[in-house]
């Protein structure tokens, strides 16, 4: 029976190839590789030496590392500290005798500074009056400019009213021109029918029709007449208003020629004054950066005259700040210096 119940377990994990041993073997197995090793790490001393040795020498590296970082930075301190040593001593003139070559630099510096300052403001002074001038002749400008608009306001609207007069004129002759053609009209009509009535009617009847019909046509002769006078008139008037307003569109063009001109007057002038001031600000930064350069040139010789004076800080009361830092910055640097050489 237990033959029987085993051979139907291998017939089932050869046809199930993903039925093997359970999960919990596989770990049991590396459990039994992982003690191995380390019972082998155990029992060799060389292999745990290496170990050792590769640990500590990263260690040792990486303190190393540290300590040179925090070394700078210390280094950095006390060249601060030192630099400030030596402005205070420059400013303060403490021990005159020494450092004279140092001093004689920085006394350099500071004759070219002063200079550069005299000069900058010199500078700044100019670029200033050139704004002030700036502005006021844009003020003066802009003045000019509305006396002229406020003197073109009064021609423009007179020439725009001597416009509408000979619209006017120019439609009232157009309306006469219509009523003279309209009268000639009826003149040549009643001219025909006084000759028709010449020629058919008897001499009686047609005297009588003729005189009344002649009559009719002087009025209306006369009419003509008057028309024409009219239409003369109006010519005559806007002959008048065109010779105004040549007269008024002179002056407005004279007036809008002064405007551009003005203008144009003002922008060259402007333009010139904004070309000395882009000048004088180059120059004025030049000389800033000069300056800026002399400033940079005093740190290192702050620094050696801070050198020079270091063992002799701590006999000034006034110093005796700088020198407590740089004991303390030298203490720590000369611990640090001597781990370095332990490692």
């Amino acid at each position: 029976m237990d033959l029987q119940v085993l051979g139907h377990q291998v017939v089932q994990l050869e046809s199930n190839p993903r039925a093997g041993l359970p999960y919990w073997i596989f770990w049991f197995l590396v459990c039994v590789i992982l003690l191995l090793l380390v019972f082998i790490f155990l029992r060799d001393r060389n292999l745990r030496r290496k170990l050792n040795e590769f640990f500590f020498g990263a260690r040792r590296r990486f303190a190393k590392l540290r300590l040179q970082v925090r070394i700078r930075l210390e280094e950095k301190k006390k060249t601060q500290v030192l630099r400030e040593l030596g402005e205070e001593i420059w400013r303060g003139d403490y021990w005159p005798q020494k450092g004279k070559g140092l001093r004689g630099k920085l006394a350099a510096i500071e004759r070219k500074k002063e200079r550069i300052k005299e000069q900058t403001q010199q500078i700044e002074k100019k670029i200033f009056m050139y704004k002030q001038k700036l502005e006021e002749m844009e003020h003066h400008f802009q003045l000019i400019q509305t006396e002229v608009e406020q003197e073109l306001i009064p021609v423009k609207e007179h020439l725009s009213a001597l416009q509408e007069q000979e619209e006017e004129i120019l439609r009232e002759i157009t309306g006469l021109h219509h009523q003279e053609e309209e009268l000639m009209r009826q003149i040549n009509t009643l001219r025909q029918e006084i000759r028709l009535k010449e020629e058919n009617n008897s001499q009686d009847e047609s005297a009588v029709g003729v005189s009344k019909l002649e009559k009719v046509l002087t009025q209306l002769v006369e009419k003509k007449l008057a028309t024409r006078k009219l239409v003369q008139l109006k010519l005559d008037q806007k002959e008048v208003l065109t010779a105004k307003k040549e007269s008024l569109m002179a002056k407005v063009e004279s007036l809008e020629r002064k405007k551009v001109d003005l203008l144009r007057e003002l922008s060259q002038k402007k333009e010139s004054t904004l070309q000395e001031i882009s000048k004088l600000e180059d120059r004025k930064e030049k000389l800033l950066r000069a300056f800026e350069k002399l400033q940079q040139d005093k740190q290192p010789l702050f620094i050696s005259l801070g050198e020079l004076f270091e063992a002799e800080v701590a006999t000034e009361t006034a110093l005796m700040l700088y020198a407590h830092q740089l004991e303390r910055i030298n203490r720590n640097l000369q611990e640090m210096k001597q781990q370095m050489k332990q490692l």
